[in-house]
């Protein structure tokens, strides 16, 4: 289940997103910007991510390929 990968990630980087591997991947250069934003606990700290991409394929690659994969394709 993808929210299985998620936390196996996030346990590997201490809950930091931006410490997440980039996953290798195809996207399309089409510009379509996003927003992404993680806000919450980790282990009893705060945690918050926010970062901006072209397009939501390159979002989902750059933060580990799960976390943000969260549209129907």
């Amino acid at each position: 289940p993808p929210g299985a990968h998620v936390c196996e990630q996030l346990t590997a980087v201490n809950g930091e997103i931006s410490a997440l591997t980039a996953t290798d991947g195809v996207c399309l250069m089409d510009y379509r910007p996003v927003s992404v934003r993680a806000h919450g606990m980790w282990n009893d700290r705060f945690q918050s991510y926010q970062g901006q991409f072209p397009n939501h394929c390159v979002a989902i690659g750059y933060t580990g390929g799960y976390l943000f994969d969260i549209a129907p394709r």
